[in-house]
């Protein structure tokens, strides 16, 4: 991959997810090896969780509305 291709899609996660990609980098990368898959896992199920959580209240406020 170039690095103009790297820089591209690093900017592309930076426009969709703002400062989130400097955390999950920080919260990943600052760990040993062996404990970044784990850390990444659960990064993932977080993420996970949590839009569920938004695709829940979203359909609940639209049952309010209606």
């Amino acid at each position: 991959m170039s690095l103009v291709f790297q820089h591209l899609y690093l900017i592309h996660y930076l426009n969709l997810y703002n400062d989130r990609v400097y955390e999950v980098l920080d919260s990943v990368l600052s760990r040993v090896v062996e404990k970044q898959e784990k850390k990444i896992n659960e990064e993932i199920k977080n993420e996970i969780v949590n839009k569920e959580y938004n695709l829940r209240q979203k359909k609940k406020d639209q049952k309010d509305i209606k």
